[in-house]
């Protein structure tokens, strides 16, 4: 009769060791930093996994923010680069900004932050990222903008360009996808990743989701905010180059959310 106190011993292989303290660490409820839709830690190490951050790789968010996305990407090795039109991203609040994040959870620093427009990108037109995170703005809190007037305007006079912030007008959800994805398209380099939230509504179907011919669709995975709203995190890899006369298709049902 074995002894029930006998140890058992088991022979096996070791193929994955877990790294459920990194919600724990990415807490926001820690987080020096905040805007009003940082990103919270399960959601943000997800994308960052899906767009397989890893060391070598180069990431780019075009929604940075207070940098929730870049932050998951770095503690998984990668380079990382952002962009935002909000200039408060850059300035920060109260003596704490987006670097102080970075210092905060000691992962390094991204390789630039540039305050721009994705509808009117500053990048060259070629592959350069590994993978393009990003949380597009939408909703009451954080409407998303493009540059833009609502009505015409006077030059501005050589004196006053230096300080001169540029006006902004609405981005529609329709056109800031379609845009996201031709970005994508044609600055990911060849295999790819496109990581993004899709907002919907409880009349969604499949042809909603927003698509490329130079990507391909590989998950979609809802995650319930309401009876009527969900946002779903998909997932594209890029499978052809890019080619100028090929667009994003997006369904005219996003411009309900």
């Amino acid at each position: 009769i074995r002894d029930p106190a006998e140890e058992y011993k088991r022979n096996g292989r070791k193929r994955r060791t877990g790294r459920r303290a990194l919600l724990d660490k990415f807490n926001l409820k820690k987080r020096t930093f905040l805007g009003p839709t940082s990103m919270n830690a399960e959601l943000s190490l997800l994308i960052a996994n899906q767009a397989l951050a890893r060391s070598g790789s180069l990431h780019f968010d075009p929604f940075v923010g207070t940098g929730s996305l870049l932050l998951t990407c770095a503690e998984f090795g990668a380079a990382t680069m952002g962009g935002d039109i909000d200039p408060r991203t850059f300035d920060g609040k109260q003596g704490v900004d987006l670097w102080t994040n970075f210092r905060q959870y000691n992962v390094p620093f991204p390789a630039g932050i540039v305050l721009c427009d994705l509808s009117r990108n500053c990048w060259c037109s070629r592959p350069i990222f590994d993978g393009i995170v990003a949380d597009p703005p939408y909703g009451v809190r954080a409407g998303a903008k493009k540059l833009g007037f609502k009505r015409p305007q006077q030059p501005i006079p050589d004196e006053l360009r230096k300080d001169h912030t540029p006006g902004t007008i609405p981005y529609s959800v329709v056109e800031m996808m379609s845009d996201l994805l031709d970005f994508a398209a044609c600055h990911l380099c060849m295999g790819g990743r496109l990581v993004f939230l899709l907002p919907t509504t409880d009349g969604y179907k499949p042809k909603d989701v927003p698509a490329h011919p130079c990507l391909a669709l590989i998950a979609n995975s809802e995650h319930k905010i309401t009876q009527r709203f969900s946002r779903r995190l998909i997932t594209m890899e890029k499978i052809a180059p890019f080619d100028e006369s090929l667009h994003a298709t997006v369904s005219e049902q996003l411009a309900d959310v």
